[in-house]
């Protein structure tokens, strides 16, 4: 499972959408802000899943990466080398 980052353009957008979808057409900031606060709290409370496959190195090391860590802080992290954090990130991305 990948996450896609929205820009704040998107977010606003989306945010705009959904408040349209409820009746609202013109909503105020105000308004687009909280449903832009709530559909961020929405995707932080998603349940991350890994494919059953992968050994726990593998996970964290993916975790990781979603977060944005490099493969050398990853390894830092991780106390790996950064050969065998680029390998786990290959050997996810193909299954």
């Amino acid at each position: 499972m990948m996450e896609i980052l929205l820009t704040k353009q998107d977010s606003n957008y989306w945010a705009i959408e959904y408040l349209a979808l409820l009746g609202n057409e013109t909503p105020t900031q105000k308004q687009i802000d909280l449903i832009k606060m709530l559909m961020a709290k929405i995707a932080i409370e998603q349940k991350i899943s890994f494919d059953h496959r992968l050994s726990e190195q593998e996970k964290n090391c993916l975790l990781l990466a979603t977060f944005g860590k490099t493969t050398e802080q990853t390894a830092k992290l991780l106390n790996l080398k950064q050969n065998t954090v680029k390998k786990y990130d290959c050997i996810s991305c193909a299954n």
